[in-house]
């Protein structure tokens, strides 16, 4: 995957992908906190619409 992020941009399923990943991620950081008790609201995650410009 870091030969991906090196290219000068990423091709539409190779985005799809990583956005993926990082639901994935994030998902199991919430599960975390849930499972240490922090009794602050979750705060949403913002949604931003998917940007098909490269990242570099």
């Amino acid at each position: 995957m870091h030969e991906k992020l090196t290219a000068e941009s990423l091709t539409e399923p190779d985005r799809v992908e990583l956005v993926s990943r990082a639901e994935v991620v994030q998902d199991q950081i919430d599960a975390i906190q849930d499972a240490t008790g922090n009794d602050e609201p979750a705060r949403p995650r913002p949604w931003t619409a998917p940007s098909i410009d490269p990242l570099f």
